[in-house]
């Protein structure tokens, strides 16, 4: 019907794979950052392997995360020492067998659900710095290289919040009122050009026409980390309501 956004995140599904392949990698797209943003900081990489047996010989601090770098959701946040070694290991070679661009719904090819990009990662689990409890996901959706909206999505009682590029609150979803709400802009991120700007560059490095970028911030609205470039967000399904579909009716 009227999901123009994600008739866009479709059709651009299975172009610059391999680029996409590294960006998508949530262990080589630090690289990526390092060598061409070096001012962007990240959650530093402790440790990475390729074999989850690797594990017991690793020397980890009380708070870290695990991941997996391939797909989305494959991590865990371990907290003071709490961690049960064979726990780890048995979860790590699970995260290793997932094929997340091809798994479940995935599998039938006339829906087009493929999530080919994660074919092209080199899987690995990484062991992450923690990067504190006061953090938020501050995520930006971009076509063509411009930015179409940000999500602010806070632990406490806003949930996820959407707002314009110039800051004021949008209610976006299926189940709402299109509208724009201008009585008070929440975004007041210290180093929103920053963050802008990093958007930009890969943009004109990549010309990939759909992702979103993640970050994280800290509670205070003032420090922020990179998080991971993401290419099918919900799998190019999120559900917008007309009104915002009318507004930003992009040509394909």
């Amino acid at each position: 019907g009227h999901n123009n956004i994600n008739r866009i995140c479709q059709d651009q599904k299975y172009d610059k794979l391999k680029e996409k392949g590294v960006y998508s990698d949530k262990y080589l797209v630090k690289k990526y950052i390092e060598e061409k943003h070096p001012h962007i900081n990240f959650a530093k990489t402790l440790y990475s392997t390729t074999d989850p047996n690797d594990i017991k010989k690793f020397k980890l601090p009380a708070d870290y995360v695990m991941k997996y770098s391939s797909g989305s959701r494959a991590f865990q946040v371990i907290r003071n020492n709490k961690c049960n070694l064979s726990g780890m290991i048995s979860t790590a070679k699970e995260y290793m067998k997932i094929d997340y661009g091809n798994q479940n719904y995935r599998k039938i090819p006339f829906l087009g659900l493929q999530e080919p990009q994660y074919n092209y990662n080199e899987k690995r689990i990484i062991f992450e710095e923690f990067l504190g409890e006061n953090i938020y996901e501050f995520r930006i959706i971009m076509v063509k290289g411009k930015i179409l909206y940000y999500e602010m999505i806070r632990p406490d009682d806003y949930g996820c919040q959407v707002f314009d590029p110039e800051g004021n609150k949008m209610y976006v979803e299926i189940d709402e009122d299109f509208k724009i709400d201008k009585s008070k802009k929440m975004l007041n991120i210290t180093k929103l050009n920053e963050i802008n700007k990093f958007c930009e560059d890969f943009y004109e490095e990549s010309k990939i026409d759909f992702v979103r970028v993640d970050f994280y911030i800290d509670d205070n609205l003032d420090d922020y980390y990179f998080g991971e470039l993401t290419f099918t967000p919900d799998n190019c399904r999120k559900s917008y309501n007309k009104g915002f579909n009318d507004r930003y009716h992009y040509k394909t």
